[in-house]
């Protein structure tokens, strides 16, 4: 699980990398930054990024509560999976 960033999310793309070269199967990205924690909103339309990496499957993990949450992060995420 990778969140996009610590108290920004300027090191987005490095934390990315980090993770290419750790080579997962799969990463879940946690839809806000650390300072965020696990505060509303999330931001799924940050996701999609991640999915240039074709490395490894991409999930998107938040805010998933509901089938109707789970669409609207499916179509705003465009990953692969979803995780609550």
């Amino acid at each position: 699980k990778l969140s996009r960033g610590v108290d920004d999310e300027c090191k987005t793309h490095e934390l990315a990398e980090a993770a290419v070269r750790a080579g997962p199967s799969r990463l879940a990205i946690h839809a806000r930054t650390k300072r965020d924690g696990y505060t509303p909103p999330a931001y799924c339309e940050k996701i999609p990024p991640f999915n240039k990496y074709k490395n490894f499957s991409v999930g998107a993990n938040s805010d998933n509560w509901k089938v109707e949450d789970a669409i609207i992060w499916h179509n705003n995420s465009h990953c692969q999976d979803l995780l609550l």
